[in-house]
């Protein structure tokens, strides 16, 4: 009988779902940058009733700026909710990502991408904070998110429904636990008890996973990546405080590459000449040898 209870209270609703936020930033040789943000959720978040899967699914859309396209793609057993927005020249304008939960490092500049160049060469510099405890506090903030999640309180049923299916009469006597013997009561009463205090312990922050990639059209001068592969850059966010991500890369300009080629045309014209001079200093020695 206890077995069968236990395996009974486990059918408690909690959020045993994987919330993972994934950023991808990539910056393109044209100089537009884009960012991809996108929450994944192991369950069906438009129709899962848990009270913090509701939290994500109405907290995600006020997570965001008003200039990111939000597209959702739910599934049975996985939902992901994506939010992209991009800027056409990185030079002329910066990419906003403070409601991601970015802030520069840098305070002089104030800029996610900073870009500094002169004649030769351009250089894209990403100093930037992640704080982990503000993406997850705005995901799973309660006082947003009241007003704006469907639930039937009590009085709806008081005034439209049969109370009975709420409020058993005070004399009703056939409920299940009515009919346990006084230890498997108390077993029950405790393990419900003990099911809703790690309920209430949990946060929804305990089950965010957050990483971050920056796409660079060439290697990085400079990184400090958790990983790197190709020209792929991966900071996995730590929880337990503020990620610093810093990233560096260089472009030549054109004056640069045509000053590079123009030398490197005429230290092989030098060579060539030198090469000639030689050969023909050695063939006049020859002819002097011989008479």
């Amino acid at each position: 009988m206890k077995k069968i209870l236990v395996s009974l209270l486990l059918l408690v609703p909690v959020f045993t779902g994987c919330a993972k936020v994934e950023t991808d930033i990539t910056l393109n040789d044209d100089k537009s940058v884009s960012v991809i943000n996108t929450l994944s959720y192991d369950g069906n978040i438009e129709f899962d009733n848990d009270k913090d899967v509701k939290l994500l699914r109405v907290n995600y859309p006020k997570f965001l700026d008003k200039k990111y396209d939000i597209k959702s793609d739910v599934g049975e057993d996985f939902s992901k909710v994506v939010a992209t927005k991009s800027v056409n020249n990185i030079e002329k304008e910066d990419l906003d990502l403070s409601s991601l939960g970015f802030s520069p490092a840098n305070e002089a500049s104030k800029r996610y991408v900073d870009v500094k160049k002169n004649l030769l060469i351009t250089s894209y510099n990403i100093d930037i904070l992640y704080n982990y405890q503000f993406v997850a506090t705005k995901l799973s903030d309660v006082d947003e998110v009241l007003e704006n999640t469907n639930v039937l309180y009590p009085e709806y049923y008081h005034k439209y429904g049969d109370v009975d299916e709420i409020e058993p009469p005070v004399d009703r006597e056939d409920s299940l636990q009515t009919n346990f013997d006084s230890a498997t009561r108390e077993f029950t009463q405790e393990t419900y008890a003990n099911l809703n205090n790690d309920k209430s312990e949990q946060k929804i922050s305990d089950n965010i996973d957050a990483v971050v990639r920056i796409k660079v059209p060439t290697f990085a001068s400079y990184n400090n990546a958790d990983s790197v592969k190709g020209n792929v850059y991966t900071w996995n966010i730590k929880k337990d405080g503020v990620t610093s991500i810093k990233l560096q890369y260089v472009q030549y300009s054109g004056l640069a590459i045509a000053g590079v080629l123009i030398i490197g045309a005429l230290l092989l014209g030098l060579l060539a000449y030198r090469i000639v001079r030689h050969e023909n200093q050695k063939r006049v020695d020859n002819i002097r040898n011989i008479v």
